[in-house]
C-alpha cells in the first residue's frame, strides 16, 4: 500500500490511509473489484479456465518435490 491516492488520506479529517486501507480489505472491497474485473475480461476476451484445474494430476507424474522450507517433510502436490 503505497499509492499516492491512499496517502492523500493523511491530509484529510477523514482517516488514515493505513485504516482506509483495512477496512477496504476487511470489508472485501479489493476481491470484489477483482472478482468483477476478471467477470468483465471473461465476457469480452473469453477466458481458458480448463488449465487453471488443480488436482494431483497436475503435477509431474503426481510426484511432489521436497519443501524447501521443510527439509523433514514432502512438498505438496498442487
Amino acid at each position: 500500500m503505497c499509492c499516492a491516492q491512499w496517502a492523500a488520506l493523511n491530509g484529510t479529517d477523514l482517516c488514515a490511509k493505513s485504516t482506509a486501507y483495512d477496512r477496504f480489505l476487511a470489508a472485501g472491497v479489493f476481491l470484489k473489484l477483482w472478482q468483477v474485473g476478471v467477470e468483465r475480461f471473461d465476457e469480452l476476451k473469453g477466458i481458458d479456465w480448463a488449465w487453471l484445474s488443480c488436482n494431483d494430476q497436475s503435477a509431474a507424474g503426481g510426484k511432489t518435490n521436497p519443501n524447501p522450507t521443510d527439509r523433514g517433510k514432502a512438498g505438496v502436490k498442487c
